[in-house]
C-alpha cells in the first residue's frame, strides 16, 4: 500500500522510467547528480570500471615477461637468429607498452573522477545515430547531445528519442554517464 502512495506522490514520466531502466539509475542518483554530486552506489560502479583498467595493466605486466621468455625458448627450440628473436621482442614491448599507457591513461580518468567527485551537465536535443565503421568490441549506437558523443548499445541508445530534450548527467573525466533526464517540452 506505501509503495502505492509513493507513486502516486513521485510520478514518473515513461521517458524517465526508460532512462532510469535502461542506464541504471535511482531518483536520488538523479537528484545527487543535480545537485553535483555521486552518490555511493555511483562511486562504487566507477570504481568497479576503474579497477578492470587497473587489472588490464597489471596483466600486461605480467604477461610481457612469459611471452619474451616463449620467443627465446621458442627461437633456440628451432634454431632461429637472435636478431630475428629480437625484432619478435621488442615488437611484443612496443604492443605492451601501448596497451600499458592506455590503460594507465583510462585509470587515471576515473580516478580523477573519483578523487574530485564532481558531475557535469549537458543538456541539448539528441541525436541517435546507428555507427557505421566500428571497432570490435564497441556499442553500434552513438547518442549525441550539444557536441558530446557517447557510444552505447541498443537497449542504452533506444531509451532516448531523437529531436527530444534530455539532460545528460556525466563524470567529467571519462564521460561515463552516471544519470539522465528527459526534459518536458513547454
Amino acid at each position: 500500500m506505501e509503495k502505492a502512495k509513493e507513486k502516486r506522490q513521485h510520478p514518473l514520466s515513461d521517458a524517465q522510467s526508460k532512462l532510469m531502466n535502461a542506464l541504471r539509475f535511482t531518483e536520488e542518483d538523479l537528484q545527487a547528480n543535480r545537485d553535483g554530486y555521486l552518490m555511493k552506489q555511483q562511486r562504487s560502479k566507477l570504481n568497479g570500471i576503474r579497477t578492470s583498467w587497473l587489472l588490464c595493466f597489471i596483466l600486461t605486466l605480467i604477461v610481457v615477461p612469459f611471452l619474451v621468455a616463449w620467443t627465446v625458448i621458442d627461437g633456440v627450440r628451432i634454431h632461429d637468429t637472435a636478431v630475428s628473436r629480437l625484432g619478435i621482442i621488442g615488437l611484443i614491448w612496443i604492443i605492451a607498452s601501448g596497451t600499458c599507457v592506455y590503460c594507465w591513461f583510462k585509470k587515471r580518468r576515473l580516478d580523477h573522477d573519483l578523487h574530485k567527485g564532481n558531475v557535469q551537465v549537458v543538456k541539448g536535443t539528441a541525436q541517435v545515430k546507428y555507427g557505421t565503421m566500428r571497432q570490435k568490441g564497441t556499442s553500434p549506437y552513438d547518442l549525441i547531445i550539444d557536441g558530446l558523443t557517447w557510444n552505447m548499445g541498443y537497449f542504452a541508445s533506444s531509451a532516448f528519442t531523437n529531436g527530444d530534450p534530455y539532460a545528460i548527467y556525466y563524470a567529467p573525466h571519462s564521460k561515463q554517464i552516471l544519470s539522465a533526464e528527459w526534459l518536458r517540452e513547454g
